[in-house]
């Protein structure tokens, strides 16, 4: 009985310790934030430029900076289809899909970083 009542009062002392996981997505994009701006490939045509998570709306965000001509047209549809392969295909990404969380992705022109390319947002009910 003795041993019995030792592990259930471990297992809450070790409950008791977890941080919510707003405050972990938070902590893990600061950490990643301190990386960047960070060249994502060799040619440098991708940089990832900003990190950061906001708890409030519980949405993960990423903003890249693309080295591509002014006259590349983007198909929205397979871009998204190509960052649900992603989202789904980083297992560092299983715990916040499991709380939920969204997902932004802004891509911007890097001779023009005020012109958004891409803004997309990807939910539970995309990566379920």
């Amino acid at each position: 009985m003795k041993k019995l009542l030792l592990l259930v009062c471990a297992l809450m002392a070790l409950a008791s310790c977890q941080e919510p996981m707003e405050e972990r997505a938070e902590r893990d994009a600061q950490n990643l934030q301190k990386t960047c701006p960070r060249k994502l490939d060799k040619d440098g045509l991708q940089t990832l430029e900003r990190v950061w998570f906001d708890k409030t709306t519980r949405v993960w965000n990423q903003d890249f900076l693309w080295n591509i001509p002014d006259d590349v047209n983007i198909d929205l549809a397979k871009m998204k289809e190509l960052l649900l392969e992603d989202l789904n295909n980083q297992p560092s990404y299983k715990p916040y899909k499991d709380h939920e969380f969204k997902f932004h992705y802004i891509f911007r022109r890097m001779t023009n970083p005020t012109d958004t390319l891409i803004n997309i947002t990807l939910t539970k009910e995309d990566y379920q």
